[in-house]
């Protein structure tokens, strides 16, 4: 018991340590623990609807999939990418099989909600609207936007007018815009005589260079159903152990749906 909740304060002292995002609660739960409240270190972690039991006792791990490429796209109904292939390995490491459903988000954390599904996964990040209603892990990947050019600048920042080019469902034009860049939309971001604005494991993928501007950054998570932090800690511990930052990149740039 005294590891596990060890290796949770460290869990939380890392993703601290990388963005105020993550926040305090867990930590201080895990502290307290620490300091001597054995009648409730005793059920910690434990999960109220009993997931992890349950995924045991029945063999089967069931999990909500939302069609995201690169993160998880659909093939011949079944996902692949890189978190339908961590969650695979898990399941490979409790010793039970996955049941996958796909659906939307709402569909998806609603039926989370109501126990019907163990694990929700498609890109999901720590902002997601529904995360009071359901139990996140920690962030495994920080997914980061930047400014790409071709050949290495030391300093890009401010744009200053420069041009960059972003594909239209970016997300990012009204970012650039409050640098004072000029926006260009293309769905081929190859074609670029200039700057590019993608993800990090987009723009190494292709070959180009980060410049020190930095648009936004988002924190990958999986989902369990609130509460169930035998299931989650499980999870988490799996995840941050496994996840290789250069290979996850590698795995997004080879499943990414666009050239």
């Amino acid at each position: 018991m005294q590891q596990l909740l060890q290796r949770r304060i460290a869990m939380h002292l890392v993703c601290l340590s990388r963005d105020p995002l993550c926040t305090w609660s867990g930590l201080l739960l895990c502290l307290f623990l620490v300091a001597g409240c054995e009648p409730l270190a005793g059920d910690f972690p434990r999960d109220p609807h009993h997931s992890l039991e349950r995924i045991l006792e029945r063999g089967t791990m069931r999990v909500g999939v939302v069609a995201n490429p690169p993160w998880i796209a659909e093939v011949e109904s079944l996902p692949v990418g890189p978190e339908a292939e961590l969650l695979t390995d898990f399941a490979e490491q409790l010793g039970v099989d996955i049941e996958w459903h796909w659906g939307s988000e709402e569909e998806l954390f609603e039926a989370l909600k109501q126990y019907s599904l163990d694990v929700v996964a498609g890109g999901l990040t720590s902002s997601t609207p529904w995360q009071k209603e359901i139990g996140l892990t920690l962030p495994y990947y920080k997914n980061t936007a930047v400014v790409g050019t071709r050949e290495e600048a030391d300093q890009l920042d401010p744009l200053d007018g420069r041009e960059v080019t972003i594909r239209p469902t970016s997300g990012l034009k009204r970012l650039l815009q409050n640098r004072d860049a000029r926006v260009n939309e293309n769905d081929n971001l190859s074609g670029s005589d200039d700057a590019i604005a993608a993800q990090m494991w987009e723009v190494r993928g292709m070959g180009w260079h980060a410049s020190d501007v930095v648009l936004r950054e988002l924190q990958q998570v999986l989902a369990v159903p609130s509460g169930e932090n035998a299931l989650l800690m499980r999870l988490e511990r799996f995840v941050l152990a496994n996840v290789d930052v250069g290979q996850l990149e590698a795995e997004l740039w080879q499943h990414r749906s666009r050239p």
